[in-house]
């Protein structure tokens, strides 16, 4: 081999490497690149405008979607309640009349006079008072065999008043004894 056709392998090599502290020898020689040209303030605009389009569709899309909701909830709330209305209406109706019932019996029997007052508008309403015949139950009987005379005193143009027990008529028994009174012509049932 001569001397001619040697060389150092590390000068067949290309060099990675530059020498510690040495200027880059590529960075003064190459150029920066230009930085891409960016969206002009139209485009800017533009894709904004597009975006709070899209945002607003969107929203009103959900907005639909929760008013769909809200309404069916509000449509089967109706319907429940419909439901339940006449699930319960004759149930309650009926207690509501049981404690009635309950109320009105406990005040007639411990203030019997409360019946003086009915059987007065009762009179009142009969067409011919000359000769009124009162038919009571048993317990009101006991209490207006103290009281007809006051009873008979209070009464305008009536000019006979008579008192006689009486069952109850059986469509109102289910009320109770003290359900009402029945005016009558020249009769009056205190029922």
């Amino acid at each position: 081999m001569s001397s001619s056709s040697f060389a150092p392998l590390a000068e067949a090599m290309p060099r990675v490497f530059r020498p510690f502290g040495a200027p880059p020898a590529a960075a003064a020689a190459e150029p920066a690149p230009a930085p891409a040209p960016g969206p002009s303030a139209e485009e800017i605009e533009r894709a904004f405008g597009a975006g709070v389009e899209r945002g607003r569709a969107e929203a009103r899309a959900e907005l639909e979607t929760i008013g769909a909701s809200f309404t069916d909830s509000l449509r089967e709330l109706a319907e429940f309640r419909v439901r339940l209305k006449e699930r319960y209406e004759r149930e309650l109706l009926e207690l509501a009349l049981g404690v009635a019932r309950k109320v009105v019996q406990q005040e007639l029997a411990e203030r019997p006079e409360i019946w003086l007052g009915m059987i007065r508008a009762a009179v009142k309403r009969a067409v011919d008072r000359e000769r009124i015949a009162l038919r009571v139950p048993p317990p009101l009987m006991a209490f207006l065999r103290g009281s007809l005379a006051a009873l008979r005193a209070s009464l305008e143009d009536v000019k006979d008043l008579a008192a006689s027990r009486h069952h109850v008529w059986p469509p109102l028994r289910m009320l109770g004894s003290a359900a009402g009174i029945l005016p009558l012509t020249g009769r009056c049932d205190v029922l």
